[in-house]
């Protein structure tokens, strides 16, 4: 008899393209539906089940957007199980709970220029790196996540500098696994000339596996900045994506953050480098960034 966590392994072993992060929440997925259930293997999930995580998830506090993707991603290795003949049907799901999505937040561009002006006045305490000052390291790491649309777990984890030159910046983000490229802006050129080299280290910023310490940083900045929220990664990624949407068309916003490479069918007859040198050159970049 099987387990969720034999059929994961199953699922993961006929897909061998699956991004590792994909992995890694399939397996806190499983994790979490046997922490809220009394289920032991694979058959003895019924409808019941799913109300029973339900009940306990609420309980927990959870947000019934984790609920259900968590339920979605059972499904999903039934499915599999089904296929497999380890099941012999799949329970219904029964009522789902409704999942209340509220609008993408992101800075203004005036926001994020005032998050940078105030790196300078800012006491940031990490990443305390040899041979390159604190602020200088934070201006050119939102440098990078402004011009290149980048997660935040790629600047810091998979940004290296064979990656890029003056012209090009080639990317193969985690998530997805998608290489594209997309045209390297002169500015940040500057910034990155700025950055030291530490010794054989690949990446630009070698600061490991720390998003926390990313987020809190930034929040330290955005405090000194005067902001009433404090600005994150992912909010400077949607403003990049606007600001290339703005300069090149909304086209251009799916463009810089990978999304329609090559998912979508015009992507397919799209040179999307080309579009995105043209938008490239009308990008907004704040004045304080050309002091560099």
């Amino acid at each position: 008899m099987k387990t969720l966590h034999d059929i994961l392994a199953s699922y993961v072993f006929e897909a061998p393209d699956l991004a590792p992060s994909t992995v890694r929440k399939l397996k806190h997925h499983v994790n979490r539906f046997e922490k809220h259930t009394s289920f032991v293997l694979i058959c003895d999930i019924q409808s019941t089940t799913f109300s029973e995580f339900r009940r306990s998830c609420l309980g927990a506090k959870l947000s019934p957007f984790t609920i259900e993707g968590t339920i979605n991603d059972m499904m999903l290795l039934l499915r599999h199980a089904l296929l497999r003949g380890v099941v012999s049907d799949i329970p219904e799901v029964g009522r789902r709970l409704m999942r209340h999505i509220g609008f993408p937040v992101q800075p203004t561009i005036e926001e994020f220029e005032s998050l940078y002006v105030a790196i300078d006045k800012s006491d940031c305490q990490w990443p305390n790196l040899t041979g390159v000052d604190n602020g200088l390291f934070w201006r050119i790491w939102l440098a990078v996540a402004y011009f290149t649309a980048l997660r935040h777990e790629d600047i810091s984890r998979r940004f290296c500098w064979t990656d890029f030159d003056s012209d090009i910046v080639r990317i193969l983000g985690q998530k997805t696994h998608i290489p594209f490229e997309i045209p390297m802006h002169s500015v940040l050129w500057a910034h990155l000339e700025r950055m030291p080299r530490f010794g054989v280290e690949p990446r630009v910023f070698p600061v490991g596996k720390t998003p926390h310490l990313v987020r809190r940083e930034l929040r330290r900045i955005s405090k000194v900045a005067g902001l009433t929220k404090a600005v994150t990664p992912q909010q400077i990624r949607r403003l990049s994506a606007t600001e290339y949407g703005k300069a090149g068309g909304p086209g251009c916003g799916s463009l810089i953050t990978g999304h329609s490479m090559p998912k979508r069918h015009d992507a397919f007859y799209m040179h999307a480098l080309s579009l995105l040198q043209v938008a490239s050159e009308k990008l907004f970049v704040p004045k304080c960034m050309l002091k560099e």
